[in-house]
């Protein structure tokens, strides 16, 4: 671990429905900011706060307000599309919060088709596609995507964007790397 700061006087607010890119090459802290309004990681100064809370200490309600698409997806191969999708809205909504009906969302991110396929069986733009829809399911307030298109072909980096654009839409804050 390096002793050099890689933040510093980091300020950033977000409304509803408006996108914030954090650009910059690699090594610069993109991911290490994500990494603090996640909560995986304590700022040696200062705060975060995230919804009005600290996510260090936030609960599972908290959570489905917070959509997520990281850089790699971790696999579930043996699960099919719809039961995820499924076991997920009903863990929200096992803390009270409002979800979107699985087919609609299956819709919405163009995999109404593969509702019944492992993810094994998908490719990489579907899977990152089911991404989405995990992290779309409780209607989040804030998105947070970390290079959500790393390893994908256009045609499926466009779909992403569209998916991105109706988000914002409908009023959820983005923040992508």
């Amino acid at each position: 671990w390096s002793t050099t700061p890689v933040l510093h006087g980091v300020d950033l607010a977000l409304c509803a429905g408006e996108l914030c890119c954090l650009l910059g090459p690699n090594g610069t802290g993109k991911t290490t900011l994500v990494e603090n309004i996640l909560g995986t990681v304590s700022p040696q100064a200062g705060t975060i706060r995230v919804l009005g809370e600290n996510p260090r200490s936030a609960t599972g309600a908290f959570w489905s307000k917070v959509g997520l698409v990281q850089q790699s997806s971790s696999d579930h191969p043996k699960w099919r599309v719809n039961d995820l999708l499924e076991w997920t809205r009903l863990l929200h909504e096992s803390v009270g919060a409002p979800t979107r009906p699985t087919d609609e969302l299956l819709h919405a991110v163009g995999l109404t088709d593969t509702a019944h396929s492992p993810l094994s069986r998908l490719s990489g733009g579907q899977r990152r596609r089911v991404d989405f829809a995990l992290a779309l399911l409780a209607r989040p307030s804030l998105l947070v995507l970390d290079e959500p298109t790393t390893g994908l072909d256009p045609v499926s980096k466009a779909q992403v964007h569209d998916i991105v654009g109706a988000a914002l839409d409908e009023g959820t804050a983005v923040l992508y790397t």
